[in-house]
């Protein structure tokens, strides 16, 4: 009999030899069959059946396995160099060649060679006690590893020569890490060999203490800035209360130690309901509906019903991969390799394929136009070469430890990097002469971006949190502008203050919510005006129900059970000057808006793929925005309105033509024919060929067709040299007629684009130009308007806190003084400046001051402003919005401009100069079109309907950064590095759990005295997968909980109260350790708040039987 810490006892059945043939879950109505066991005569287990009767089988030759077929029917076989015991594995394979792989000892010389599928030789060397010593890899680089006389790693050295080196004390505690760019970590133990005190390389000290009596519980964890988190345990050692800054939260449980109820600050409840094996069956959040879950005997979740009221469906394979999911809105497919990987996605009879190597490693993603990405790969599995669906190739070279150090592109442009010792980018420089420097603190923090036009210098407190920036010239006396923040205990920042006048302070509740915002500028205070306020209420999931504003301005939101927003109302006194309601089906989808106060209606549409596709207008008018299988935008039912190339480059509409550079960047916008020009050419050649009898024709598939060059070139016929020189020589001519009837000309757009790939400059079609300049952050610092005027912008973190304009002569002018320094002779002039404020942690603006007026700001639930109203609660400024993110019904009874306030979708920014272009910190969204002027700087992982896509439903998502999520690629370690995730209610409870088969970097095991844990990135909860090895790090036991948990919770109560969630999770490595030595996870909601922003140190323990 087996028993677990939680009482859940496991009966285990034995043959006559003493095998164990059968276990089973013992319960209050029986007893469950868990997993079965048979063997051979020779005692050899043949095979292992799961409580759904599907076998693992094996085979023997020799007590050595030869042969095992696995639920799914996939066979791997193995080859030893005997038929003894002992015998070494030589030559291993699945069916169709899957991983194969051969393995050749020299043990006298010290070194095994291990080739792969792919032809690949790694070469590992140990030293007697078998410890490796040497990882040589199939480029010839090499990773050496040094010991202590105990077999603990004493120091590691990469193939570029950075060494990472390791102390211990008697007991094995690691007392000191010492990383390559010298700096250390220490690490202090108390006699019961606890960890009491962590020095981080920066030298913050952060204390841990443990209870007297309970020696082995944490009692309290006392950060560097002297803020201390305590925690209280129940009877059985789990935690029951923690509490900091006199804010404190109750966690109670069942028998079985399950969590059945966490009480917050507020006295809120959300509780769980279990079945016996202590799986989640429902989730209760104040005023919500229940979530509830059903599982199958393997404990897979089968359905899933949300407080919607939307039941999701789940089947499985023999393993824990999803082969089908369906909802009311979807049903999907997917199928795998033999190793779990996804092959294929199918969704309304449309597929989307993944090629892999017999390794495993992707190769190929096939969309549904049959459009190809390909990925090259070197012999150690890097990326070399990339290929976009619209052959957009980009090409990477590596240095020995793997690290991108030169991107060459299309035309000759290319990205070289630089790096430090902890393989932190320090400097990019760009084909264009452009440039980009970073400098950190010894923690990995940055503390300095500077490019050609301007430095960002950040100084950070002893928790890493900015408490000044300054953006400079670096001018010899240029003090540059500057802003200041404060923060109380609990890491909210209480207070700001810019060096041109911004006075922001902000009040929080126990919880942490914001409470009241309280804005000034220099200005105000001069003028002796009011100050701009706000107060905000919050039901129990903490959803703003009602705001309180500057002029006697009330604003006030209701929830339905799902937590979704229903009705948002605005009246000042007994009038109401704004009132919406929302009518939402499955899956979160805004069905109807109403407007209240007139009786109008807008009615929204969706494809059978979820995207947001058309909207009828309370005037009756209809907006279509209809995708293709790719993603490729429409806007009428026909889909004959555009024309597009490969990759979702949008070639023409009904009013222009478009034309892109080699890197995808949009060039030219004409209403001459430009983008057809070159098609148009090419069809003339098909039907004329040359003198030579072979047609002037680009390659553009796999394999040349008859009519291409290649095609005549692979046959018997030999083309001699003047053949193909007359080639050549057409095609170059064709391509430089097109180059010049390609050029600007009057009544065109045209842009241009600096190295990094952000927009440099537009030249109207009057000719007029607009320049651009950026901090190396990917903030827009200038706009220059036809080289007479600049907008200049300060930035608040992420957000826009002031901008102004000079004419030409007022900027900042430089000189050289007699020792030839550069200093700052003239000041840029600040004239019209404006000040916007913003709700902390978030993209949403809410108020504006200029001069001595002020304005408020009122959002949607989405964050986009709605109206705008002046110090006496004068309504000013009113709009809605159309499905591509355009004003509609837009209205000022004072005669102010749709610019009065810029900002559009969350983290837009329009530029009225540029007509109809938002400005989206990374790219350019035009609002007519639907769709980015360049592709996703972050590519696939962007997760958009195409590389130029907006969000496929701009009812509830939003992209604030022009970037959007997946997991990241493993490093040259084979380490994760983080990755996205959009969590929905529907998304909660679709992960699956770690896997036993993967064992991520670090791993050594669970028990005494590893008590490690495989941890997930993007959590179970939040649609994590538990197989791909992308998502799973080593971590240990408190870490993951409470460590991650506490803010995992977080998210999921965000959720689960009706709002959309993007998470990024990143682990934090030392050098070249394999487990990580932090996690940062950060989360921001759907109006631009941010839900969290922490990290967990890893190495946090739980209490343990075998520790206790």
């Amino acid at each position: 009999m087996i028993e677990d810490c939680a009482g859940r006892k496991i009966k285990a059945y034995t043959d006559y030899s003493g095998l164990i043939t059968q276990l089973t879950l013992l319960h209050e109505k029986g007893e469950d069959t868990l997993i079965s066991y048979s063997y051979d005569q020779d005692q050899n287990m043949v095979s292992i059946t799961d409580a759904l009767q599907k076998s693992t089988q094996i085979k023997y030759d020799h007590h050595l396995m030869i042969e095992k077929t696995d639920r799914n029917g996939q066979t791997f076989y193995w080859e030893y160099d005997g038929n003894k015991t002992g015998a070494k594995c030589t030559h291993t394979w699945g069916d169709g060649g899957w991983q194969e792989g051969w393995i050749e000892y020299f043990p006298e010389k010290g070194y095994n060679l291990v080739t792969d599928a792919n032809g690949a030789v790694t070469t590992y060397y140990y030293e007697p006690n078998q410890l490796v010593t040497q990882v040589t890899d199939p480029l010839g680089n090499s990773h050496f590893t040094e010991y202590t006389e105990y077999m603990e790693v004493y120091r590691e050295i990469d193939p570029e020569g950075h060494m990472t080196g390791y102390t211990y004390d008697d007991f094995g505690n690691k007392t000191a890490v010492v990383y390559p760019d010298t700096s250390v970590a220490h690490y202090i133990y108390d006699k019961e060999q606890r960890l009491s005190i962590a020095i981080d390389p920066q030298g913050n000290q952060t204390t841990y203490t443990y209870k007297k009596k309970q020696k082995y519980l944490l009692n309290s964890i006392i950060e560097p800035d002297n803020g201390i988190t305590q925690f209280d345990y129940n009877a059985q050692g789990l935690i029951s209360e923690i509490s900091k800054e006199g804010n404190r939260s109750v966690l109670e449980y069942d028998a079985q130690h399950n969590l059945i109820c966490f009480i917050d600050q507020e006295k809120n409840k959300t509780q769980w309901r279990y079945n016996h094996r202590g799986e989640v069956l429902s989730v209760q959040s104040p005023g919500k509906n229940p979530q509830t879950f059903i599982y199958d005997v393997l404990g897979r979740i089968t359905s899933i019903k949300g407080a919607d009221n939307n039941v999701t469906t789940l089947l499985y394979n023999g393993y824990d991969e999803i082969i089908e999911a369906n909802d009311q809105h979807h049903s999907i497919k997917f199928d795998y390799t033999p190793m779990g990987s996804l092959k294929m996605r199918e969704e309304n009879k449309t597929k989307v394929f993944f090629d892999y190597d017999k390794m495993e490693q992707l190769v190929s993603i096939t969309n549904e136009h049959n459009e190809k990405y390909r990925f090259t790969r070197d012999k150690a599995g890097n990326i070399t070469q990339e290929e976009g669906f619209d052959f957009l190739t980009r090409r990477y070279q590596r240095n020995a430890n793997g690290w991108v150090i030169r991107t060459q592109r299309p035309h000759n442009n290319w990205t070289e990097y630089q790096y430090d010792a902890l393989g932190r980018i320090i400097r990019a420089h760009h084909n264009d002469g452009t440039w980009e420097s970073f400098a950190y603190n010894k923690l990995g923090q940055l503390l300095q971006a500077k490019n050609q036009d301007v430095s960002i210098l950040l100084e950070r407190d002893k928790m890493g949190r900015v408490i000044k920036e300054t953006q400079t010239s670096d001018f010899k006396d240029d003090q540059g502008f500057t802003i200041i923040s404060e923060y109380d205990r609990n890491g909210n920042r209480i207070k700001m203050t810019s060096s041109l006048g911004a006075d922001l302070q902000n009040t929080y509740n126990k919880k942490g919510l914001l409470e009241k915002i309280t804005a000034q500028t220099n200005t105000l205070k001069e003028a002796q005006k009011q100050a701009q306020e706000a107060q905000l209420k919050y039901n129990a999931l903490g959803q703003e129900i009602e705001r309180s504003i500057t002029g006697g301005i009330t604003i006030s939101n209701q929830y339905d059970a799902a937590g979704r927003p229903i009705a948002q109302k605005v009246h000042r006194g007994h009038k109401d000057t704004y009132h919406r309601q929302y009518i939402w089906n499955a899956n979160h989808r805004l069905q109807q808006t109403i407007n209240a106060l007139t009786g109008g209606q807008i009615q929204y549409v969706y494809d059978s793929f979820g995207n947001l596709a058309s909207a009828q207008y309370e005037d009756g008018s209809y907006d279509y925005k209809l995708p293709d299988e790719v993603g490729n935008l429409y806007k009428t039912k026909e889909q004959k309105d555009r024309v597009y190339g490969k990759g979702g480059k949008l070639l023409k509409d009904l009013n222009w033509y478009y034309v892109y550079d080699g890197e995808g960047n949009l060039r030219l916008k004409s209403k001459r024919n430009v983008a057809h020009t070159q098609i148009q050419k090419r069809q003339e050649e098909k039907q004329k060929p040359t003198k030579f009898s072979f047609f002037i024709e680009e390659i553009t598939e796999d394999k040349p067709k008859r009519g291409e060059l290649a095609y005549y070139l692979q046959t018997d016929r030999i083309y001699t040299e003047k053949e193909k020189q007359e080639y050549t020589q057409l095609k170059e001519k064709q391509e430089q007629q097109e180059i010049a009837y390609q050029q600007w000309q009057q009544g065109d757009w045209e842009y241009n684009w600096y190295g990094n790939g952000m927009l440099k400059s537009v030249k109207k079609p009057d000719g007029t130009v607009i320049g651009m300049e950026y901090d190396a952050l990917g903030r827009r610092i200038k706009k220059i308007i036809g080289n007479e005027k600049t907008n200049r912008y300060l930035w608040d973190g992420n957000v826009l806190l002031h901008q102004w304009t000079y004419q030409k002569g007022q900027e900042a002018q430089s000189s050289v003084n007699d020792l030839g320094e550069v200093y700052l002779s003239q000041k840029e002039t600040v004239e019209d400046l404006v000040t916007w404020i913003y709700q902390e942690n978030s993209f949403v603006p809410c108020a504006k001051i200029q001069a001595e007026e002020q304005f408020s700001i009122i959002s949607d639930y989405l964050g986009r402003p709605l109206q705008s109203y002046d110090q006496q609660g004068r309504l000013v400024w009113q709009t809605d919005y159309d499905i591509y993110g355009k004003l509609r019904n837009f209205n000022s009874h004072i005669g102010l401009t749709p610019d009065f306030i810029p900002f559009r979708q969350l983290g837009q920014y329009e530029d009225p100069e540029l007509e109809g272009l938002y400005y989206n910190r990374f790219r350019y969204y035009d609002a007519s079109t639907g769709l980015y002027l360049s592709q996703d700087p972050i590519g696939l992982a962007g997760n958009n309907p195409t590389m130029y896509g907006y969000v496929k439903d701009s009812n509830k998502l939003v992209d604030p950064f022009g970037l959007s999520p997946e997991y990241f690629p493993l490093d040259n370690l084979g380490r994760p590095t983080g990755g996205f995730a959009e969590v929905t209610q529907s998304t909660l409870g679709t992960g699956t759990s770690a896997s036993s088969s993967v064992s991520p970097p670090g791993w050594l095991g669970g028990e005494h005295p590893h008590h490690q844990q495989r941890g997930h990135l993007i959590s179970n909860n939040h649609g994590g997968s538990g197989t791909d090895k992308r998502n799973l790090v080593t971590i240990t036991d408190g870490t993951n909980h409470p460590g991650m948990t506490k803010y995992e919770n977080k998210i999921t109560k965000h959720v689960k109260a009706g709002n959309t969630v993007l998470v990024e999770v990143k682990p934090l490595y030392n050098g070249d350790e394999l487990i990580p030595h932090k996690i940062t996870i950060f989360g921001i909601d759907q109006n631009g708040k941010v839900i969290v922003d922490g990290e967990v140190t890893n190495g946090l323990r739980q209490k343990t039987v075998c520790c206790s």
